[in-house]
């Protein structure tokens, strides 16, 4: 039987409130600051791989310029206040297929002024986290 997939079973939270309104195509996106190995080379050539402890990272939210969730982001950021962020792809059947969650966040910037246009505009934000860390099935 083929897989199906649907935005709708991607569900993300900021501080328990669940982001409504995303832009249409590509709406989070989680980048982590470091590569989670490195190799270390000595001057014979033996190779130690090391785990690299960073878990920091940016998770970029897409909205619709109507969005609901802009009030919140944007409190956020006016007032300094931490953010904790749930991410979970429930494309399995409704359970867990993937997802994180963010902790020790604060929304960086909003991605500039507003734009008005005779089609729905978009606007993007990002939020900077001290640890982001995957969520496994079961998680859930």
């Amino acid at each position: 039987m083929p897989e199906t997939y649907s935005a709708e079973n991607v569900i993300m939270t900021i501080n328990g409130t669940p982001l409504l309104a995303p832009a249409e195509g590509s709406f989070i996106s989680v980048e982590f600051s470091e590569e989670k190995w490195e190799h270390a080379v000595g001057a014979q050539g033996d190779v130690t791989i090391e785990e690299n402890l960073d878990k920091t990272g940016t998770v970029t939210v897409t909205l619709q310029q109507n969005s609901q969730t802009r009030r919140l982001l944007d409190s956020l950021y006016r007032n300094g206040n931490e953010v904790v962020s749930t991410i979970k792809n429930l494309n399995s059947g409704g359970a867990l297929l993937t997802g994180y969650i963010c902790t020790g966040g604060r929304v960086e910037r909003p991605d500039g002024g507003e734009e008005y246009s005779d089609e729905l505009p978009e606007i993007e934000y990002e939020l900077k986290f001290a640890k982001i860390e995957p969520l496994t099935p079961g998680d859930d």
